[in-house]
């Protein structure tokens, strides 16, 4: 019964679960609205309303301005639509090009690299020149190492030299004590007591000259033997003065014999010559204290310098190695997009650069001459052999998409069964107001003739401003604004929603929006969600 009783539970179980799941997450995710990322043709146009006119003559200039290199036509000459009929000179603008085109090349090669990741030879090579860094860095860190043990040992002998050094110094200022204190009554009574006193300083600076040598021979450290050096300085120094104040007493008065003041200048010459020899030991020392300290920055600059090498080349493998991020990706992707930008704008100055025949006619005037500067300036009219043309009026916000050559597709409300095409012929460069809304009257070429069409019928004009096949889109719906940036909400293959910055291209037709960057095909674009 127990079994049975729990196989009944869990089944229950299991179809309640699955009502909550169909009541909960399935209505959630009918509450959601998506279209896919594709590929599609997207025409961007501009439709205006305007009244067909008689074909007058037509101004034609160059867009931009510039140095005319060759006019082709004459005046009374015929011309065929789309004929050149002059050009600027543009061989800066080629270069500028080729440069561009270099350019986009060389972000495109960067791009299919990151993605791609890295190649085996690439990775050894990187993995040389870490094994190479490595190796520099265990050689300069060990060239420290020997050398600053081999300066260490350079002082430590001269350390122990210069103890022989003290020892001297100190048997000559103890001679020299005892020599004064045998010698005391050799002088005049009355000055038995000076020199008294000058001995007592001799010996007052012998022993502290004697205590710091024997604390420097046992201690056997730098710093115990500099104290005695210094010691010693000063004791000899004392001796050495006191000396000579004792010969000068005897140079007055003494009863002092010839041998003795021989003696005396014996010993003060030994002072000398031993305070020469401290003194050149204190300097010998300072000076290669400063030797090694100068060759122990050498040695710790090149293990610094090898250090930083072997850290570069660590980082640099590992960024190599590592899979691309997607922010680097999409820095790459909108370094293709600049560069492709930049490509376009180029060629269009390239087109802008010469005047065409917008339609069939003939020349009518010409008003520049070869090699002459232009801005704006009327080059060319242009006489159209179709009698007919439609003019409307753009308004502002959409007259940076046009320009001279777009195609167009005309309807005409006398005949809602036919359709008529044409080309931007003529845009003013001055505005035009209409309450209060800037407008630009432009004009447009009816390539089809009619025996029914007449003057001021309404035309229903629709200018293709730019065309893109096979073009990433998505809905101008899913895409939505925040602090100045343009994202879409994707749905994720487990009914998470995430966020992606995108960038967009042009808008079509029908509502669809070009995407640049940040989506890829195939992936769910977030329409709607009930409840936002």
């Amino acid at each position: 019964m127990n079994k049975q009783t729990l196989a009944i539970s869990a089944a229950a179980l299991l179809i309640v679960s699955a009502i909550i799941w169909q009541i909960v997450f399935a209505k959630k995710g009918q509450d959601i609205s998506c279209e896919e990322v594709k590929k599609t043709n997207i025409s961007q146009e501009v439709s205006v309303s305007g009244t067909v006119k008689k074909g007058d003559e037509i101004s034609l200039s160059f867009r931009t301005a510039g140095q005319i290199k060759n006019i082709y036509v004459s005046e009374g000459q015929g011309v065929e639509a789309g004929e050149k009929l002059a050009e600027l000179n543009t061989s800066q603008l080629s270069l500028q090009l080729q440069s561009a085109q270099a350019q986009l090349k060389t972000a495109q090669v960067n791009l299919n690299k990151l993605v791609a990741g890295a190649r085996a030879e690439d990775i050894q090579l990187y993995q040389t020149a870490l094994d190479n860094a490595q190796t520099s860095y265990n050689s300069a860190l060990q060239s420290y190492n020997d050398g600053k043990d081999l300066l260490d040992v350079t002082l430590d002998n001269l350390y122990r030299d210069y103890l022989n050094t003290l020892t001297d110094a100190d048997l000559k200022i103890y001679n020299a004590q005892v020599f004064v204190d045998q010698s005391i009554y050799a002088s005049d009574s009355r000055d038995v007591e000076a020199v008294r006193a000058e001995k007592d300083k001799i010996s007052q600076a012998y022993q502290s000259e004697k205590n710091s040598l024997t604390q420097a021979k046992a201690d056997g450290g730098s710093q115990k033997i500099d104290d005695a050096i210094v010691q010693s300085k000063s004791a000899l120094e004392t001796t050495r003065s006191s000396l000579t104040r004792i010969s000068e007493l005897w140079e007055v008065r003494s009863n002092a014999t010839a041998a003795q003041r021989t003696s005396l200048d014996g010993h003060r010459t030994y002072i000398s010559t031993a305070l020469a020899s401290v003194t050149s030991a204190q300097g010998a020392i300072a000076s290669t204290k400063a030797s090694n300290q100068s060759r122990n920055n050498t040695a710790l600059a090149a293990v610094a310098a090898a250090e930083g090498q072997l850290k570069v080349a660590k980082e640099n493998l590992n960024k190599l190695v590592a899979a691309p991020r997607q922010e680097d990706i999409d820095l790459a992707n909108a370094q293709v997009t600049q560069a492709q930008a930049q490509v376009g704008l180029l060629r269009t100055q390239i087109d802008d650069s010469a005047i065409k025949a917008p339609v069939a006619g003939k020349i009518g005037k010409i008003g520049k001459r070869e090699g002459e500067q232009v801005l704006s300036q009327e080059v060319v009219t242009l006489i159209p052999n179709d009698p007919f043309l439609v003019e409307v009026d753009i308004p502002e916000v959409d007259i940076g998409k046009v320009k001279l050559g777009d195609a167009c597709r005309i309807d005409l409300d006398a005949f809602t069964s036919e359709q008529f095409s044409g080309n931007v012929i003529g845009i003013d460069s001055v505005q035009t107001d209409i309450a209060s809304v800037v407008y630009y009257r432009t004009k447009i070429s009816l390539s089809e003739g009619s025996e029914k069409i007449r003057t001021g019928m309404t035309a229903n004009v629709s200018i293709v401003t730019a065309y893109k096949e096979g073009a990433l889109s998505v809905p101008q719906r899913a895409i939505y604004e925040k602090d100045g940036k343009k994202f879409v909400k994707v749905l994720e293959s487990d009914n998470k929603i995430r966020e992606s910055e995108v960038q967009t291209g042009i808008k079509g037709v029908q509502g669809e929006v070009e995407i640049i960057s940040g989506l890829k095909e195939g992936e769910k674009a977030v329409t709607f969600i009930k409840g936002e």
